[in-house]
């Protein structure tokens, strides 16, 4: 629960920066006096950028025949941003651990925005989110569901409303890095075998080989002190690639190369972002950044999209 407000609280921080337009992050975080500083800004913008390309271009093709699925969603925001900005948002499923939900379930009761765009008014009938005897919302479910547990995932999510047939985005930020290889594993063959008909698998995660590289045994070893181990850290991004390799399309890269696409390649943004604050140590910012990958990978219907969204990160 901890890293779950600690990233709410960087959100807020890089949203109340200027760097990301995000009303809702406020909301998701009690915290007014953390600050992050600019490296990390830095980092969780160029992390949004890669979400939200990747997000909004699947929609562009699927429209209000999509669903997205965010497994492991912590206190994120997304859905009500969409809400804000979409006319009909997608069929939107997030999955986390029952304390988490728990805690996302009063923020999101605590504030009428947010339970207005989550498709129920009033704490009595919060619909999606679970109140007893509710009928589900159309649009926003929250499911509380093991991810080390396919099978249980898949029961919970289709006793929510899922519908395996539709084009359906699977979303995984900083999930598959915390649970055992295997584990990791048969949540990305669940997700290609699940949505068989069209299915873009996007992950940002950890790449941190245990053995020749000192700041990535810090990194592991800063994890595992504070209580979550990154059982599931890659060794290399070829190790990510091979993860994904029963995808028809796949790309992986380390958040290097993503941040020089969307933003070092983009002269208006790059310039607005640099006027947000002094920014001096890009040395270790691009050590950071090696450390991380996003990866995209598509089956289906959403082949295209996945080899789009390469060639558009390659020609930005």
């Amino acid at each position: 629960m901890e890293l779950s407000r600690s990233t709410a609280r960087a959100k807020r921080s890089c949203a109340e920066k200027g760097y990301v337009t995000d009303a809702f992050a406020p909301m998701f975080s009690d915290d007014t006096h953390t600050r992050t500083d600019p490296i990390m800004h830095r980092g969780y913008y160029a992390r949004f950028r890669g979400v939200d390309v990747a997000v909004r271009t699947f929609l562009s093709k699927f429209g209000d025949s999509a669903q997205l699925v965010v497994l492991g969603c912590g206190l994120d925001s997304m859905f009500w941003r969409l809400h804000a900005t979409l006319d009909t948002p997608p069929t939107y499923f997030e999955v986390d651990s029952d304390v988490v939900c728990a805690a996302k379930r009063r923020i999101v009761r605590s504030h009428p925005a947010l339970l207005d765009a989550a498709g129920a008014r009033g704490l009595g009938a919060l619909g999606g989110l679970g109140a007893p005897g509710a009928s589900a919302s159309s649009r926003y479910h929250l499911v509380a569901a093991d991810l080390r547990d396919v099978d249980a995932l898949d029961a919970s999510l289709r006793a929510a409303g899922l519908d395996a047939a539709k084009p359906t985005l699977v979303l995984c930020e900083c999930v598959l890095a915390y649970l055992d290889p295997e584990r990791g594993d048969a949540l990305v063959a669940w997700s290609r075998r699940t949505f068989a008909a069209a299915c873009l698998f996007v992950a940002y995660d950890v790449v941190a080989p245990k053995t020749g590289d000192a700041f990535g045994r810090v990194m592991l070893s800063n994890f595992k002190d504070r209580g979550a181990p990154l059982l599931g850290a890659a060794e290399s991004l070829d190790a990510v690639r091979g993860r994904f390799g029963d995808y028809e399309a796949s790309d992986v890269r380390d958040m290097r190369a993503v941040y020089e696409a969307l933003v070092l390649r983009q002269p208006a943004e790059l310039r607005r972002i640099s006027a947000l604050e002094i920014f001096d140590d890009p040395d270790e910012f691009n050590l950071i950044m090696a450390h991380y990958c996003f990866a995209l990978a598509g089956d289906g219907a959403a082949v295209d999209v996945a080899r789009g969204l390469a060639a558009q990160l390659d020609a930005a």
